[in-house]
Formats: structure tokens, C-alpha cells, sequence
């Protein structure tokens, strides 16, 4: 489809919320998406490389099942990483971490 390549991973989370995880590769460039899920070795051959990935990032540091928390995220190889789905315990730390952090509004441009 003219040099769109999209790559899907079902993610560890609840069944019931059908969990996916995305790869678009397109002009060049690969932007991931995680989706709600916690890490595993196929999210991270996913995203590997990627341009960007915008990243559920549920904790700081404690882990949760179904869920990434901030050491998960240095698990990413991906070049530029967007942290977003954050509870109020991730939140706090925000100022604390290197990644950009997403909220209502943001813009993200590859």
C-alpha cells in the first residue's frame, strides 16, 4: 500500500479489552504505539528502532500486571519516546524523567 507497512502485536493485558500494539512504518519513518499492556520481549522487538513511540507509562516504578511502569520504558530501543496512560503515581515523577510527557492537546509531529 505505497510504502505503508502497519505491524500489530496482540499486548498482555486483559482479554476482554482486545490489547493491541502498533508499528506504522511509512516515508521513512516508524512510529509505535503501545497500547495497554505490560512489556515482553515481542513489544520490545515491536518497537525496536522506532522514530518515536508513544508509550503507556501506568507507574513510576512499581509494576503492575498489564500495565508498563517508568523502567519498562529504558527497555524501549526507540530513538524519541512519548509517555502517556499515566496514573497520578507516574504523574508525580514527570519532572523526574527524560521522556516527554503527553496530556490533553499535545502534539506530536515525527
Amino acid at each position: 500500500m505505497n510504502g505503508l507497512k502497519i505491524s500489530t502485536l496482540e499486548a498482555r493485558h486483559t482479554r476482554t479489552t482486545n490489547p493491541m500494539a502498533h508499528r506504522v512504518e511509512v516515508g521513512g519513518k516508524v512510529v509505535c504505539y503501545t497500547g495497554d499492556g505490560e512489556y515482553t520481549d515481542a513489544l520490545g522487538e515491536l518497537v525496536a528502532d522506532a522514530d518515536l513511540v508513544v508509550a503507556e507509562c501506568y507507574f513510576y516504578d512499581k509494576p503492575v500486571n498489564w500495565h508498563l511502569n517508568y523502567p519498562d520504558i529504558h527497555r524501549l530501543n526507540a530513538k524519541r519516546v512519548v509517555l502517556t496512560h499515566m496514573s497520578a503515581n507516574m504523574l508525580a515523577q514527570t519532572e523526574n524523567v527524560g521522556e516527554e510527557s503527553a496530556y490533553d492537546g499535545y502534539v506530536v509531529t515525527v
